[in-house]
């Protein structure tokens, strides 16, 4: 199939002035040398056909080739010289000799060569005389046009597609465009079904093959240097393909002059199956391994060697490093792909599943992370340290599907003497399902220097074992987590902090823990922040992509936004929110740390009058806290969350609630909470709510009843009938 088509119709100006000034200055005497500039497919030789038969039309004496270059004649004849970079060496300067002594005039096609010194010459000659045509790649706008005045519609993404599979060869693309037209077609009334980009896909693949197949072997090899990844200096060039340096250069000049490098000396992506079918597989390995082998002996890896280096079947610990220093900074998904990568690269799995899982959990994925960890804990370690971060995450991993007990199991295997850096995550799955004394023994596991680290699990730890009845707070564990900044070990932690921190009324801390703790998963982090607002002001914060969340991670969401609704006094949200909490919730496994899940679940079904349904999960609550004895906070808060159980001492016995009243029912609680004598703070905790919060209520219970000083307010509550 030719490729050298007259020249399109949008193009003939720039062209066709370029044809009229090199017949004027050649014909005249004034110029000696023009050149056409361009890779192969770029319609130079039908081009330089044209020039030829002006030239012939203008009665200049013309020869063609290199017989041409020579003297002796009586007026000065013009070489016509189509593919001049195959030209031998010597002939082109014999040529080079006729034009510098003005015994003949040069009109030629060819490929760029700079590192060819007598055609770079050449080109630097025509140029000089302003007889420089050089063809560039067509763009997709150019393709879109031709195809236009070819009477065929292409899309921008259809344009580009055929753009890029001829590597912008316009003569190529026109060839192409007309088999669109049918004209190459033999049926062309089966176009209708035809796709333009598989036309054109067919035709440049046909095309690029005998292009490489006329090629040099030392020019395909650098091709293929260049599609493994390989650098296209002559050293790298020398030393891979073992070539003479000379020969090198020469080499590389040739494989850039075929334009199937991109302008970095990348291989075009498109044209690697066809390179693949024409230099073969074992020879393609072979160049491959020998590129990122030397990457590695030259100590300048970087992640896509290391990647190509993998692929290529080489192993290696500098391999690995760079994999997993680009997979650290890396988004979670490519992050993902790198460590897997590093894995294949001899990398331990003990080591890069751990950090794989998680970010495959972060994206979801409870079923993929648990898989890539029962590969490692079930491939026959014993307990010790080398396994403990495998079973640390498969523990965060077991407690996000809901399966608490499974957590819990898991370190119990592991053990305390191995638990190494994962103590508070331990006391955490065993407080989790009621073990405190299992949780006590992780916690006296810790030994060793008081490193930062140490000091910061040592306040969680104590804060949950405490239950925060201790000289501890939520304050100051998050001051100890923040200095240890991107502590990845304590993630397992945040929620059982948090909820801690809200059943002890500790509001501000709870927000600090959301907002200022490294290490959290976005997921985690917009969970806790859902309920600082649920708990702050009622505010529904609605949590997007929930069917994208553990399980676990899913039902805090959901019981989130069940908190907004019934804070707000929004029935019909209420319901709406229940609807979706219900299902889920009725299938939770039920432990110490989602008791504030539980226990809002309880309260929201009690007002839609459903509370039987939360009956197997109240039933558990009370078992874990039987097994922590009595009087934490834990249960004080489960107590108040039980809209059935009796009024603490220090509280009036409600009445019966006033019907119509003036006030909200959250404006209710808060207005007999005042008559019992608590204060801002105490009503705070006792409803789960700030004490801004409780002061803005109070604001509007005041304005309600025109009301100015405390006992003006007192009075006029119990007056409207509240008690």
């Amino acid at each position: 199939m030719s490729l050298e088509i007259a020249e399109p119709a949008h193009r003939r100006p720039v062209a066709g002035d370029w044809i009229d000034d090199v017949v004027q200055r050649l014909g005249s005497g004034t110029g000696d040398c023009a050149l056409i500039v361009g890779p192969p497919g770029t319609g130079r030789s039908r081009l330089l056909a044209v020039v030829e038969k002006a030239l012939r039309d203008a009665g200049v004496p013309v020869v063609v080739g290199p017989a041409g270059a020579s003297a002796g004649r009586d007026r000065r004849p013009v070489v016509i010289a189509d593919d001049l970079h195959s030209w031998p060496a010597d002939v082109v300067a014999e040529l080079a000799a006729h034009l510098e002594h003005g015994q003949a005039a040069l009109v030629g096609a060819t490929e760029r060569r700079r590192r060819d010194p007598g055609v770079a010459a050449l080109i630097a000659r025509a140029r000089r005389n302003g007889l420089e045509l050089e063809r560039h790649p067509t763009s997709t706008g150019e393709v879109i046009d031709r195809a236009a005045q070819m009477g065929v519609s292409l899309t921008p993404t259809e344009a580009s597609h055929i753009r890029r599979r001829c590597a912008g060869a316009g003569a190529l693309i026109d060839v192409a465009l007309e088999a669109v037209c049918g004209e190459d077609i033999e049926d062309p009334d089966s176009l209708s079904e035809l796709d333009p980009v598989a036309i054109a896909t067919r035709i440049a693949r046909d095309w690029h093959h005998q292009l490489l197949r006329d090629l040099d072997d030392d020019t395909l090899d650098v091709l293929a240097m260049a599609a493994a990844g390989g650098g296209l200096d002559p050293h790298s060039v020398s030393t891979i393909l073992d070539l003479d340096p000379s020969a090198a250069v020469v080499a590389v000049d040739r494989a850039r002059g075929t334009g199937l490098l991109s302008a970095c000396d990348r291989m075009l992506p498109e044209l690697i199956d066809t390179l693949r079918d024409v230099v073969g597989e074992i020879r393609l390995g072979v160049l491959r391994r020998r590129t990122a082998r030397a990457s590695l002996d030259a100590g300048t890896l970087t992640t896509d060697d290391a990647i190509r280096a993998v692929e290529a079947g080489l192993t290696g610990a500098a391999i690995v490093d760079t994999l997993c220093d680009a997979a650290a900074g890396a988004p979670p998904e490519r992050a993902a792909a790198l460590l897997a990568t590093a894995e294949r690269g001899g990398g331990a799995r003990e080591i890069l599943r751990p950090r794989r899982a998680r970010l495959v959990l972060d994206s979801g994925d409870v079923v993929g992370a648990a898989a890539l960890l029962d590969e490692v804990l079930q491939s026959g370690h014993a307990p010790g340290p080398a396994i403990a971060e495998t079973v640390a995450v498969a523990a965060e991993v077991a407690t996000a599907a809901g399966r608490p007990a499974h957590a819990a199991e898991l370190f119990g295997w592991l053990g305390a003497d191995h638990v190494g850096g994962h103590r508070a995550a331990a006391v955490c799955a065993l407080l989790a399902v009621g073990d405190r004394s299992g949780a006590q023994a992780f916690r006296a596991a810790g030994t060793g220097p008081p490193s930062t680290l140490r000091h910061a699990e040592d306040a969680v730890i104590g804060y949950l074992l405490d239950a925060g009845d201790g000289d501890s707070s939520c304050d100051a564990v998050v001051a100890a987590w923040s200095a240890v900044g991107d502590a990845v070990a304590l993630r397992p932690c945040a929620w059982p902090v948090f909820a801690l921190a809200v059943h002890r009324g500790e509001l501000d801390g709870a927000r600090a823990l959301a907002d200022m703790v490294d290490a959290l998963a976005p997921a985690d982090r917009a969970v806790l922040r859902s309920w600082v607002s649920a708990l702050s002001g009622g505010i529904d914060t609605e949590m997007v992509h929930l069917d994208q969340l553990p399980p676990t991670i899913r039902l805090r969401a959901l019981v989130a936004g069940l908190a907004a609704a019934r804070r707000a006094d929004d029935r019909a949200a209420l319901a709406a929110r229940w609807q979706q909490v219900a299902p889920v919730v009725s299938m939770m496994q039920v432990t110490l740390h989602d008791l504030l899940v539980v226990g809002e679940c309880r309260q929201g079904a009690a007002l839609l009058d459903d509370a039987d349904r939360l009956h197997r999960q109240c039933a558990a609550v009370d078992d874990l806290l039987g097994a922590l004895g009595s009087g934490t906070a834990w249960h004080r808060a489960w107590q108040s969350s039980d809209a059935s159980a009796p009024a603490a001492p220090a509280q009036a016995p409600p009445a019966d609630p006033v019907v119509d009243g003036p006030l909200t029912d959250r404006e209710a609680e808060v207005a007999r909470e005042l008559l019992a004598g608590y204060t801002y703070r105490e009503i705070g905790e006792r409803l789960f709510i700030s004490a801004k919060t409780v002061e803005h209520h109070v604001a509007n219970i005041r304005r309600r009843l025109d009301a100015g000083s405390r006992s003006e307010l007192l009075a006029a509550i119990r007056e409207v009938g509240y008690r």
